[in-house]
């Protein structure tokens, strides 16, 4: 059987799947990291709110603020879920 080759002609070896993993981060590049998952909740709540509260201006309402208020806040944990499953697949766990 014949193994499929790469753009360039060269063989791709048996069990390669195509992911890379990448090598380990130094350790100031962690600290930003999870720094930033820390702060994400809070900014993405604060900017629900203000699009929400913008938008109540614009359109003479009072009630959207507090939609995307949570919608912001949903949106973090999303982003948060997000980043903390793809750490821990990486690390093998």
């Amino acid at each position: 059987m014949e193994h499929p080759g790469n753009d360039d002609g060269t063989a791709v070896a048996d069990g390669y799947t195509g992911v890379v993993a990448d090598p380990k981060q130094s350790w100031s590049a962690q600290v930003g990291q999870y720094l930033s998952m820390a702060l994400l909740i809070p900014v993405s709540t604060m900017v629900g709110f203000a699009i929400g509260y913008l938008l109540d201006r614009a359109a003479g309402t009072s009630f959207l603020k507090i939609v995307f208020l949570f919608l912001g806040t949903a949106a973090g944990f999303v982003q948060l879920y997000r980043q903390l499953s793809r750490d821990t697949r990486n690390d093998g766990s």
